[in-house]
């Protein structure tokens, strides 16, 4: 695996008619770490997800992946560097059956037929899905279409895995088995997500934005432990350290009369 950098400088962008949606936007991605990107509703991650991906193009600044500058020319040598995870995975699921939906990406890389099965049969094994390669993906479960979404990528062999909210709409189980394996790649990962226990678990730092800025680049537990902070950002402490009374409070609300 090479020693891919991403580097976002100064990066701003407006859709036609708004207040800008990111606004010098700064940042550097090392290779091997596992980075979140937080924000409340509006804050501009699924904006800065689409920069990355190329789907939009910045007003001001610039994206480098290595030596490469995020641009329409470079996308197809980005493509094998880049994965992306889309936050619904039926976006990424529109083959007959689960074998040539995690073949597609790579044979359109140059993979060979000789090849595919040894790399389709591998990703599937890395998140656990072996077994469903001769399924339909419109028969499998939400934590199953996830992983093997997340298998399509793997077979790509990218440098840097970019996931947007990875554990919505999963259940309680579908999303420890996510979690684990998050935790097992060793890919450089940068994940936009409103789960801030997922962060605690998988991320060793926090990008927070707010209002399209870069509010603070700090530790997990930095972050958390910041009250201030997290009400600029519209975010609150994950669940795993809220006191036990919150949660139950917020869980099981107090009756209005006694007699309730």
């Amino acid at each position: 695996m090479s020693h891919h950098l991403l580097q976002v400088e100064n990066l701003c962008f407006a859709y036609p008619g708004q207040a800008p949606a990111l606004d010098k936007v700064s940042f550097t991605l090392h290779h091997g770490e596992s980075v979140a990107v937080v924000g409340g509703n509006g804050a501009g991650k699924s904006t800065l997800l689409q920069l990355l991906n190329g789907f939009l193009v910045p007003t001001q600044g610039q994206i480098r992946v290595g030596e490469l500058r995020v641009e329409r020319r470079t996308l197809p040598q980005l493509r094998r560097t880049l994965g992306f995870v889309f936050q619904n995975p039926d976006d990424q699921l529109f083959m007959p059956t689960v074998f040539e939906d995690v073949a597609f990406g790579p044979l359109n890389l140059g993979v060979s037929t000789q090849d595919i099965d040894r790399v389709v049969m591998r990703a599937l094994e890395q998140v656990g899905a072996a077994s469903l390669a001769a399924r339909a993906p419109w028969e499998l479960s939400g934590g199953q279409k996830r992983a093997v979404a997340i298998a399509g990528v793997l077979a790509m062999q990218p440098d840097i895995l970019i996931l947007d909210e990875p554990s919505d709409a999963l259940d309680p189980a579908a999303r420890r088995r996510l979690i684990g394996l998050l935790q097992c790649f060793e890919h450089t990962k940068l994940i936009a997500t409103h789960d801030l226990d997922l962060v605690l678990d998988v991320c060793s730092r926090v990008i927070v934005l707010s209002q399209g800025r870069v509010i603070a680049n700090a530790r997990p537990l930095e972050l958390f432990c910041d009250d201030a902070l997290l009400a600029q950002a519209s975010l609150e402490r994950p669940l795993s350290m809220q006191p036990r009374a919150s949660i139950s409070r917020a869980t099981h609300p107090l009756p209005v009369r006694a007699t309730e």
